[in-house]
């Protein structure tokens, strides 16, 4: 996989901790995982010796190197920051001293971020099950060979690796800084539209002229019960998009009780939390005979004809809107709703049919340019995926 550097087995640069110390019931203890994907460790909690299972643990020293024996496999591996200093590991993470005179360390955590390297890994791995107990013993660890030019060498591959990860990096946080401006200020026109305008006439959505809230069943009395109908539970409503993304088919009889009645056009509200605050709304469209049912824990509110769906939607969709909605919940922690009482007294702003029209196609205009940043940010962070193996390929290749 490499150049022609000589080939050195680990065993002649590593020396492993085996040290270990007794745990005492009342001394706290910060413990240590380590992250798949070449990620490295972290500190996963902190805890009294007298919470902890095992009867002793492993310090860790800054410097050391680190691999999970359970999930190398999948690249677990990395360096002991020096924050993580004296923290502690079970038996189930081996610890390594370097020989810093022959290798640099962060060339070997690096080195470890190579993917064939993981699959190498994986052929040494023994255990019954892959995905728990497929362990990666440390004699076949220190038995691998790794290529190792000199130090001086090993440096140069280091910050050019790092430089090249550097400028990826900025590049993701740029475009993840135009999203989240892109974001803020689509939220920023929803609020002056629909929280701090002056300009148009309050109608509660209450009111009967203009909304009905959570519809009768009772307009389905005479349908066939085989009828399909589209099935819509609070995990098809995708909060990122604002959309229904997917939903089942069932026949009305099996869906006509203990369900949330909804049919072409209608708004979707979802009202618990921590759905509502996420943004589980969505316009009930194309749907199956256009007849939908979905979870109690939908509100629904069906405009007349002198509102569109669109706005009552983007009313949902605005953010310190769904604020104010919070601190109206009722009930206990982990079951707060939003009750229907909350809706029906809650004035919204309500321009003209016309101006709907002008207001809603520019925000669906602004909504679909978001979306695109939003794709392209996705498709970068593709792109970034797939580029940083080719770096590090092309680093211990010394073609950088």
């Amino acid at each position: 996989m490499e150049c022609n550097w000589p080939t050195v087995k680990l065993e002649e640069l590593l020396e492993q901790n085996t040290s270990t110390e007794k745990l005492e019931p009342n001394k706290s203890y910060r413990l240590l995982g380590v992250r798949l994907e070449g990620k490295g460790p972290f500190i996963r909690e902190e805890k009294p010796g007298s919470q902890v299972r095992a009867k002793s643990l492993r310090k860790v020293t800054s410097g050391e190197f680190i691999y999970s024996r359970l999930f190398a496999w999948r690249g677990a591996f990395g360096l002991i920051s020096p924050e993580m200093d004296c923290a502690f590991v079970s038996n189930e993470f081996p610890t390594f001293k370097i020989d810093e005179t022959r290798v640099f360390p962060k060339f070997l955590e690096m080195y470890f971020k190579q993917r064939w390297i993981w699959n190498e890994v994986e052929k040494y791995c023994t255990g019954t099950t892959k995905a728990s107990r497929n362990r990666f013993k440390e004699k076949f660890f220190l038995n691998l060979d790794i290529s190792l030019p000199a130090k001086e060498e090993q440096k140069h591959i280091v910050a050019r690796i790092e430089s090249l990860l550097a400028k990826i990096e900025e590049a993701r946080r740029l475009r993840g800084e135009a999203v989240k401006e892109a974001e803020k200020l689509f939220e920023l026109f929803l609020r002056r539209i629909f929280l701090n305008n002056n300009q148009y006439d309050l109608v509660k959505l209450g009111d009967k002229d203009y909304f009905e809230l959570n519809p009768s069943k009772s307009e389905l009395s005479g349908l066939d019960d085989d009828i399909d109908v589209s099935f819509v539970p609070m995990t098809c409503v995708d909060p990122e998009l604002g959309k229904i993304k997917n939903f089942g088919i069932r026949k009305l009889f099996e869906v006509r009780k203990g369900y949330t009645y909804f049919k072409e056009g209608d708004v979707l509200f979802a009202k618990i939390t921590p759905c509502m605050e996420n943004g589980n709304v969505a316009i009930a469209q194309n749907i199956t005979n256009g007849i939908g049912f979905g979870t109690t824990e939908f509100h629904v509110v069906r405009v007349l004809e002198k509102v569109l769906p669109k706005w009552v939607y983007y009313l949902f969709r605005t953010k310190g809107f769904r604020d104010i909605a919070k601190g109206n919940m009722t009930g206990t922690a982990g079951q707060r709703r939003v009750p229907k009482s909350f809706l029906e007294q809650y004035e919204i702003p309500l321009p003209s049919l016309p101006e709907q029209r002008r207001i809603v196609t520019y925000l669906d205009s602004f909504q679909a340019k978001v979306d695109e940043l939003k794709r392209l940010q996705a498709e970068t962070e593709k792109e970034i995926e797939e580029l940083v193996p080719s770096i590090l390929d092309k680093a211990f290749k010394g073609e950088l």
